[in-house]
């Protein structure tokens, strides 16, 4: 039977059900053979134990008498190996020794390839038939990242060789850093379901699933009755949206256990049943039917399967024709993986419940707000006013570490301490020995940093953008002390000192939170509110709201429509002289006051001071002796970086004395000399102003404003500049003065200097 509707532009919309009485015969008493394939690489090792535990739990509660399961591990290129093969309840292996290699060879490691297996998956499948040719086959396929070691052209061939092997196919695509596309294809290429989970929660029903589902009869291909246009047909099982990718004969390999409906556009106008055209919606709507109706239903799922092919335009025109004014809104804002995943849970959640279908109406020409308020302008808003500020401790923040883990050096003892020792032994110096160990005692000792307030409020003035990536992070000083050991040089056992702290808001485009825990001036709190967030709350002063902005869309379009190069150039020139100057009033404030605090050499001495050090209690602060836990993993990130003709590398040291030099003699400046020297003659002017006088705490004061000014110009700066960032790498747009991504010079004439500028985009691997 075929339903179907008249798009436009010689388009159809097609559902088209397959009757039961079409099937193959259906089998009795099957049993499921289920495949895991997990990701071993570096970058799950926050997530494996997790993983291991469930996959165990599942295995010796769930699995029925009559499925099996295999366990496939993989990393990097020929690091892969099965450590369970056809495993079932009544295996002579036992529970004990199953939960053994769980543990043993889910650990994870170096990089991430697929490819092989994928293919030791299909070597599986062909011995377990072997001794059990009636069985049906499952994968369930986990990673969080991309193949970095296969083309991906391979690891497409090896799912094609899988294909007619397996029976259903769960493809899961674990956090924001896996390769979506080639993920869709894979999943599409096996008929399978494809799911993106930020957290493990997200994911774990679809392994409880894979233990579940009850597949009672073989897939077979199935005609479909014209061809598909854009080479994908869908339907909705369980839930889930799945793809099919159809093959030269118009056929699709789908699992037909009853009736299915099955979904796809043609060009071609198919037989059957033509339901109307765009004003099929329109009646549906008005009449209540759209909660029922098939057709509709067919064109939700049609949402999410052009959105997992990042067809965005087809997505704009289907959303056109089913009319739905909440999702059109979001749409039209929406940009980046991280909301894109979230609008295609809103289209599932459509899908599924009836109710969450035209929430704000029907009107196919709804006109969303292209400036719509973002978390760009909140972070500007939130920027902009001293008197607001972040808490990171407070509880509702839920920080995660999302960088490399750090390991404390604590109890191990230097190769010089160890020399010291075994030359006191060898000596025989028995009367030094004991004082030599308490040393190295106090030196091996893990001190914890303990804070002096729990709830310690931070500037969000503070927030820094990163210079390459679509990263916003914090940097947070907090004020405590530690407990030192015993020591010899009488140094009390509490010891004040202070921590750094960074916190990223905002990783590759992606939202790492979506709460903060702020207080806010009257002014910001109104601003905020006018803009629909923090409803219900009433302003006080002091008080710490959690601002929750998961509805509101990172960028909007109209910052995508006016996107301009030139105004980026300009910003990026106008930051890097003010770089210059900070580096000018820095170098001459460390030159002037370095000396005004005292330093731990002259208030403890020389060897107590080392021993401090030895323990990371330095000037500065704490920062304890540690090492990085390498994931030995890579992940690709878009990074774009602005360079300016000749003044690209940073100011140093050797630059500011060469400008010195230079203006004693009159000689020629360097560029970047040149944009030093304003800075220099503005202070030599000022102290020139000072003459007769004791200036030394004025021009202390002076340095220090033009410090606290930097950075509050800087702030300014880096939020235009990175806003621009954000539009080419999550919005995927390119500068309205260029045609394409190919386009990436210009010259502007600034200062009476012709200066070039080059923005330079590409995708860089960064090792994890």
């Amino acid at each position: 039977m075929i339903n179907y509707l008249k798009v436009k532009n010689g388009l159809f919309f097609v559902n088209q059900v397959i009757k039961p009485e079409a099937q193959k015969e259906k089998l009795v008493e099957v049993n499921t053979h289920h495949i895991f394939v997990i990701d071993c690489s570096g970058s799950m090792s926050g997530q494996i134990s997790t993983i291991r535990k469930d996959l165990y739990n599942k295995i010796s509660t769930i699995l029925r008498p009559n499925d099996s399961v295999s366990i496939i591990w993989f990393s990097g290129k020929n690091e892969f190996g099965v450590l369970l093969q056809d495993y079932t309840v009544n295996s002579p292996i036992g529970l004990n020794k199953v939960k053994e290699l769980i543990d043993r060879y889910l650990s994870a490691q170096c990089l991430t390839a697929f490819k092989q297996p994928l293919q030791e998956a299909k070597k599986v499948i062909q011995e377990v038939t072997k001794s059990r040719p009636n069985a049906l086959h499952s994968i369930f396929f986990l990673t969080d990242g991309c193949d970095n070691c296969w083309p991906t052209k391979e690891i497409m061939n090896a799912v094609s060789d899988l294909k007619d092997s397996v029976n259903a196919a769960t493809i899961v695509e674990y956090g924001w850093y896996c390769n979506r596309e080639l993920m869709s294809n894979m999943a599409q290429e096996l008929g399978g379901i494809h799911t993106v989970s930020q957290h493990f929660q997200d994911m774990e029903p679809y392994m409880t699933k894979q233990f579940s589902n009850e597949n009672k009869s073989k897939r077979k291909y199935v005609q479909l009755e014209a061809a598909p246009k854009f080479d994908v047909a869908f339907n909705i099982i369980d839930g889930d949206v799945i793809l099919y990718a159809p093959n030269e004969n118009s056929e699709v390999l789908l699992g037909v256990d009853g009736e299915v409906s099955i979904f796809y556009f043609t060009d071609k106008e198919p037989t059957g049943k033509l339901l109307g055209d765009a004003d099929y919606l329109s009646k549906t709507y008005l009449s209540g039917a759209f909660k029922t109706d098939d057709i509709v239903k067919g064109l939700y799922a049609s949402l999410f399967a052009f959105s997992r092919r990042s067809d965005f335009n087809m997505v704009s025109e289907i959303l056109k024709l089913t009319g739905d004014v909440n999702l059109i809104k979001i749409k039209a804002n929406t940009f980046g993986t991280q909301k894109i995943t979230e609008l295609e849970q809103k289209i599932v959640d459509a899908i599924n419940d009836e109710n969450l279908r035209y929430t704000q109406g029907y009107n196919p020409d709804a006109e969303p707000a292209e400036d719509a308020y973002c978390v760009l302008d909140m972070i500007e808003d939130l920027m902009i006013d001293e008197n607001n500020f972040f808490y990171p401790q407070h509880e509702a923040f839920g920080y995660k570490r999302i960088g490399s883990k750090t390991v404390s050096k604590a109890g191990k003892i230097s190769d010089e301490d160890k020399k010291k020792l075994e030359d006191m032994l060898n000596g025989n110096n028995l009367s030094g020995l004991q004082d030599a160990l308490e040393d190295v005692k106090s030196k091996t000792t893990d001190l914890k940093f303990i804070y002096n307030n729990e709830l310690q409020p931070c500037p969000i003035s503070d927030l820094v953008w990163n210079e390459k990536r679509a990263n916003l992070s914090v940097q947070v000083l907090y004020k405590g002390y530690v407990m030192l050991p015993k020591n010899k040089f009488n140094l009390s056992e509490k010891f004040d000192t202070q921590i750094f702290r960074n916190y990223t808001i905002i990783k590759d485009g992606i939202c790492h939170t979506y709460r903060l825990p702020v207080s806010l001036s009257e002014a910001t709190f109104k601003k905020l509110q006018s803009q629909d967030l923090l409803k219900g709350e009433t302003f006080e002063k002091g008080k710490i709201y959690i601002l929750d902005y998961s509805e509101i869309p990172v960028i909007n379009r109209k910052m995508v429509d006016t996107l301009s190069a030139k105004e980026m150039f300009e910003n990026e020139y106008e930051l890097t002289k003010l770089q210059a100057a900070n580096y000018v009033f820095t170098a001459l404030k460390k030159r002037l006051f370095e000396g005004a605090d005292k330093k731990f050499k002259e208030t403890y001495g020389e060897e107590a001071a080392a021993w401090l050090e030895s323990l990371g209690l330095k000037d500065y602060g704490f920062n304890p002796p540690s090492t990085v836990e390498k994931q030995n993993e890579e992940i690709v990130v878009n990074t774009l970086e602005i360079k300016i003709d000749k003044l690209s590398s940073s100011f140093t040291k050797k630059d500011f004395d060469s400008l010195e030099s230079k203006l004693k003699v009159g000689t020629s400046l360097t560029p970047k000399e040149a944009l030093m020297e304003p800075a220099l003659k503005e202070f030599n002017n000022f102290q020139d102003n000072l003459k007769g006088v004791d200036g030394t705490k004025i021009t202390e004061d002076w340095l220090y404003q033009k410090s606290k000014n930097f950075r509050v110009t800087k702030n300014k700066l880096m939020t235009e500049i990175s806003k621009a960032k954000f539009l080419t790498i999550v919005g995927k747009s390119w500068f309205k003065e260029f045609t394409d991504r190919s386009q990436n010079e210009m010259t502007l004439n600034i200062d009476s200097k012709d200066i070039k500028f080059l923005v330079e985009d590409k995708q860089t691997t960064i090792k994890l």
